[in-house]
């Protein structure tokens, strides 16, 4: 639980934020893991919602138990501000076109996936 807690909880991540009843998703409900009481580490999974497609094979993700917000971890270098497929420990995400990683300034070293305006 403390890589967790270091790595999605307390390090830099990336936040997907997406209305309750955009998330789609695919997991093994018996590798979840209670996080805190407003969230669920999911050790692996395929997600997608209107931002794109995230695939996690190991080192989890953190969902909001209402299903509006994820948070993986921040890749040690960040990609560039075009690119559309983002690769992390243990994760890729392929944003859909329309959609970037923005600074989250409330979070030295996090971003948010944004549509572009």
């Amino acid at each position: 639980m403390q890589g967790y807690r270091a790595r999605l909880g307390e390090g830099p991540v990336i936040t997907l934020r997406q209305p309750k009843d955009s998330l789609a998703w695919s997991y093994d409900p018996t590798e979840l893991i209670g996080f805190d009481l407003q969230s669920t580490v999911y050790p692996s999974g395929n997600f997608s919602a209107p931002w794109g497609k995230l695939t996690v094979d190991h080192g989890g993700i953190l969902v909001q138990n209402d299903f509006s917000r994820i948070r993986i971890g921040a890749p040690a270098v960040p990609a560039a501000a075009n690119t559309r497929e983002i690769k992390g420990d243990g994760w890729t995400l392929v944003l859909n076109p329309g959609w970037s990683l923005q600074p989250d300034v409330s979070r030295p070293g996090s971003f948010v996936a944004t549509r572009d305006r």
